[in-house]
This record gives C-alpha cells, structure tokens and sequence, in this order.
C-alpha cells in the first residue's frame, strides 16, 4: 500500500468510513509493516491531541458559557467519537501485533525436537533460555551450530530432516527453518505443504515433497529436489523463481540466476548415522569407498602402477610394492582446519626403505603452500632402523617416538580436532595399537608459520591419496607396504569416544 493511500485510509478509519474490506486490508498493513504503524500511531496521536485542545478552547471559561450551542455539543461529540476510535484502532494494531508474537511465542506446533549421532558436536543457542525446558527441542528464535557429525529434526507437522555438519540453522517458526550454513535433506508430508527453508541467498518453499539444501559460507548455495516439487526463489536476484519438480536441482550463480546442475541424492544423508559420518577403503573386493558419509559412494579411486589386493588383517587388504603403485581418488578431503580422523591397519616388510622424504599413508591437499596440506606417512628413524608415523600439515608436524616394527600389523588412529594453540600449532591425538602416544606438533625452525589452513581447490592441491606422497607425480615416492581398513572420519574423536571405537580391534 503507498503512501497515500495508507493516509486516506487511516483518516476515512479515524471518521470512522472505512468498509469491512478496506479495514482488514489496512490491518493487515499495519501489521506487517513497521513504518504503516508508526505512521499510524503519529496520525493517531494528531487528532486526539487536535480533540485535548479543542476542550480546553471550549472550557476556558465555563461561568460565561452556561449556554452552550448545540454545534458546539455536535463537534464534541464529534471528536470523542474521534478519540474513541482512534482508541479502538489503536487496540485492534496493539491485539494484531500480539497476535503475531503470540504465534512466534513456543507452542506444542511451533518445536521441533532433535537427536545428534555419536560424537557429534554442537552448540545450542536458547531464544528464551529455560532450565526446565528439555534440551533436546528447539523452539521459535532458537539456533543450533553443528561444529561435526549430524543431526536429525523432527517437527511438529511430521517435516523430518537430517544434516550434516558444518551446519548453522535457526528455527524461525514451526514451519520455517533459516539454514545459514549445512547440508540438509527434508522429507515434508502432505499437511505440512509450504514448509519454507530460507538460506543466505537462496528460499526453498515445499509444495509436499523431499529435497535437500546445502548452503556454503563461501560458495554458492543449492537445492535438490528428489520427490515432489518446490518453489526455488533467488534472494539475489529479483523475480528469479522456478518450480523445481524431482530429479531437478540449480545452483546459484555470480548475479544470483538460478542455474541447472544434476540432482545428487550422495549429497544428502537421509538416515542418522551411528557414529560420525566417515569413508571406507576395506579393499575386500577392489579400491573403491563406502561408508557412511554422503560422499562415500560418489568417489572414484583409481590404481596407478600396479597395486595388488591381498591377505590382509580383516579379510583382504590394499598391497603396495614400493615402486609405482599408489591409489588416487578424486575426492578433496576436509579443507581448512575442518576436524578429521584417519584409521588403518598398515604392516610393511623389513626391506621397505624409508631414507629420504617421508613415506605418505593417506592425505591430501596443496603441497606447495605453508601448512595447506593434511598427511600421515611413515619416516625414517635416527636411533632406529625402523620408521616412526608422522603426521604433517606442511612446516608442523607430530612424530610418534615409537618405532613400527616390520613385518607386523599396526593400527594407527590420528584425530585432529582442528583447534590450534597461541603458537598456530595443531592440536592432534594419535593411538597406535590402541595405546594413546605422548607426542606434540613441532614447527620448522624457529620463524613464524602460518596456522594449519588445509587447501583443496588450488591449482596444486592433490585430492586424497593413499600410498604416496601429495608431490607432483614426477616426484611421488611410493610406499612399500600393506594397508587395511582405511577409515577417514569427518570429525574429532575424543578420547572416549576413540577408546569405545578402539576396543572393537581386540577382536581382530
């Protein structure tokens, strides 16, 4: 409504002629529109003022107006009528706001209530802050930061949904979710039709369907749609819509234009996981991943050389022989100080060699910037024929001082929390055998180095790779030996947590 026409209305309001029609078109003006109200209020305020003045002008001296005309009682009239409604307006504006925080204030379908997977991290922020309240539901202005693992939503309606972290989401009302960072999937039911996601860039309104959102802190944000349909709104660019229906997706682009990209189911969790969402090399039948992330099953490894599967710890395992084999994924890994965990079983032969550069078990990222990669490796030892694990993130790393012994099988475990202390050194526990070593990252000499800031969408970063070094393949050093049951977990493992997942080698 311009402006005025909202001023003849709330004047045609304040004489009290505005039909049925007109006045719940300017209610509900006034009650979506802050600078209607206040305009309102301040015509509101005229007239009863115009009224207390036009009393006082009438009543300055009442001994001398004993008669008093009856224009003069008409127009009094006529302006309490105008006090007396512009009371009554005032009223309706005041009970329709409450209406509309009552509506945001938490009922039973208004909350939704969530469940984390093992290990998962998060940090809950209360609207309302309520020690009585169960800690386990979000209501209306709550938000939820999902620092690693996943969760799952329940709302009222019956709407479900699971994501994944790194997330950051507020519950704005029962049926409407802001997603400011996270990948999400939604199965929406029929009654719950209009359920709206709303990220930094991108409004994804259900028309009775399932379908997942992923918004990046520094990328471009998307939706998939995979049953149904739904109503995909850039905020970036003005009427830029489109009704997606299954099997469709688009990604924003640059000037925000909604752009086509195949729908990917791998993108999304649709169950909670029972521990942290990870990658699986088990290498029983060949090289490729599984497991629980929704990346697992989209990697593509690929042999270089000529790797061999053979006997190994549980069941059969990946043998390198040293000279040109190595596998090659085409997945990036965890980038910036993301947590992560790596386990395997590894065992290599007495005449393995390890002089020189480090051996690479498993790692990724950008080799030719300052602490911009992730790797373990094996390395030689001083005081030892033997090699001791390392893990590097360039100019940091953590040498284990216990040395491998040939010819047996090792568990190694390396979780990374991705926190750092005052000096930029990274945090990491590693359990070898099961047993946790005492061991701290340590700098190349003495000059300031950059924090640990994994890079894996450079022109130079390698994606992951297992069985070499992240060089360029001219410079790779193969390693010579056999892993087994490579796991890469997207998360810390705490020590409890580590220890619980420890305990299931015993049986091995």
């Amino acid at each position: 409504m311009n402006h005025d026409a909202l001023h003849e209305k709330i004047s045609r309001l304040l004489d009290q002629d505005l039909s049925p029609e007109e006045f719940a078109e300017l209610e509900n003006t006034l009650i979506h529109d802050p600078e209607a109200r206040a305009y309102y209020r301040q015509q509101a305020q005229f007239h009863s003022l115009m009224a207390l003045e036009f009393d006082k002008a009438t009543n300055t001296h009442p001994q001398l107006n004993s008669v008093v005309s009856m224009d003069t009682i008409l127009e009094r009239q006529k302006w309490r009528s105008l006090k007396v409604s512009a009371l009554v307006a005032a009223a309706v504006v005041l009970i329709s706001i409450l209406s509309l925080n009552f509506f945001l204030i938490p009922t039973p379908s208004n909350t939704l209530s969530f469940e984390t997977a093992p290990a998962s991290i998060f940090t809950l922020t209360k609207a309302r802050p309520n020690p009585n309240k169960p800690h386990d539901q979000m209501e209306p202005g709550d938000s939820l930061k999902l620092d690693q693992g996943a969760l799952s939503l329940t709302f009222a309606s019956g709407v479900r949904s699971i994501i994944l972290a790194p997330a950051d989401l507020t519950l704005t009302t029962g049926g409407h979710l802001t997603l400011q960072q996270g990948s999400a999937w939604f199965d929406v039911p029929a009654n719950a039709t209009g359920f709206t996601v709303t990220t930094k860039e991108l409004k994804v309104v259900d028309l009775g369907t399932q379908f997942g959102v992923t918004s990046r802190p520094k990328g471009f944000d998307e939706v998939h749609v995979f049953k149904g349909s739904v109503e995909a709104h850039s905020l970036r660019k003005k009427n830029t819509s489109l009704t997606l229906n299954a099997g469709n997706a688009r990604r924003l682009n640059t000037v925000g234009a909604l752009v086509h990209i195949p729908a990917d189911p791998s993108n999304y969790l649709t169950n909670l996981p029972n521990a942290l969402p990870h990658v699986h090399w088990n290498f029983d039948e060949n090289f490729q991943a599984q497991g629980s992330h929704p990346i697992a099953n989209s990697i593509h490894t690929q042999a270089n050389g000529t790797p061999e599967i053979t006997l190994g710890k549980v069941g059969a395992a990946l043998q390198l022989n040293g000279s040109d084999a190595f596998l090659l994924s085409d997945w990036n890994g965890f980038a910036g100080n993301r947590p992560r965990t790596a386990a395997f079983w590894i065992k290599f032969p007495k005449n393995a060699d390890f002089t020189g550069h480090p051996r690479g078990i498993v790692g990724w990222g950008d080799n030719s910037i300052k602490n911009a990669k992730w790797k373990i490796a094996l390395t030689a030892n001083k005081k030892s024929s033997s090699p001791t694990l390392r893990v590097s993130w360039g100019d940091y790393w953590i040498d284990c001082p216990t040395p491998l012994t040939p010819d047996t099988w090792h568990h190694v475990l390396v979780t990374s929390s991705g926190s750092l202390d005052t000096q930029n050194r990274p945090h990491a526990d590693i359990y070898l055998n099961a047993k946790k070593v005492r061991a701290k990252p340590r700098p190349i000499g003495h000059q300031t180095l950059p924090a640990p800031n994994t890079k894996t969408f450079t022109r130079n970063a390698s994606p992951l790779v297992i069985g070499n070094d992240l060089r360029s393949h001219v410079s790779r050093i193969p390693l010579h030996a056999t892993i087994d049951e490579l796991f890469v977990f997207d998360g810390y493992l705490p020590p409890e947590d580590a220890s619980s997942w420890l305990q299931n080698l015993t049986s091995h």
